[in-house]
């Protein structure tokens, strides 16, 4: 008897996320039947954190520097858009990135006023219109002695442009002194991870 025709396969099953090994976005795949699928983006996520204290002046923007790797995807080394040493990402591709970054301050005997965390996004050395910025406003006691510490957090969705440079910042208004950025990966870090590119 006559063997039955398979029915016509389905490409859109092939609408995933595909690891690098199988090509680069927009490469087409061909299935069993012959026809063809373009392959979507790989995941993407990368995060780095800071690997020592950091000290801030009163009422001064400062860069947070120091960084290493603390989890990237691909495994393959595909990721190579932070700059360690300064503490920057630059943006592969235009697209919307959930964004997750934090840091921790601390000062003693002293009052510390306000606490603000902000991420900076620039574009051919002009910053962009995605920016976030986070504050925390705190007044204590000048009598104890114990260390007081505030944590930020951002977590967002914003879009970049590609080749934006984005970098986190922090500035801390105190009655004096200087006050300390702890390091350490639960405490001062950045996150992007890609949701859609555009």
């Amino acid at each position: 008897p006559r063997r039955p025709s398979c029915p016509k396969a389905r490409v859109d099953i092939l609408d995933t996320m595909l690891p690098d090994e199988l090509g680069s976005a927009g490469d087409s795949l061909v299935v069993a039947n012959g026809a063809s699928a373009s392959i979507w983006e790989a995941p993407y996520y990368g995060r780095i954190y800071k690997t020592s204290s950091q000290t801030v002046q009163d009422d001064v923007d400062t860069a947070l520097t120091g960084f290493t790797y603390g989890m990237v995807y691909p495994f393959n080394g595909a990721i190579t858009d932070f700059n360690l040493s300064n503490g920057s990402w630059t943006c592969p591709r235009t697209g919307v990135y959930r964004v997750t970054a934090a840091a921790r301050a601390k000062k003693s005997n002293d009052t510390l006023y306000k606490y603000t965390l902000r991420l900076n996004a620039s574009l051919n050395g002009f910053y962009s219109d995605t920016s976030f910025c986070a504050r925390s406003f705190h007044i204590r006691d000048t009598d104890s002695d114990d260390f007081r510490y505030l944590s930020l957090e951002i977590n967002d969705l914003l879009v970049f442009d590609k080749d934006s440079v984005v970098n986190l910042t922090v500035k801390v208004d105190m009655a004096s002194g200087s006050a300390t950025i702890d390091g350490g990966s639960e405490y001062t870090f950045m996150a992007f991870e890609r949701v859609a590119g555009l």
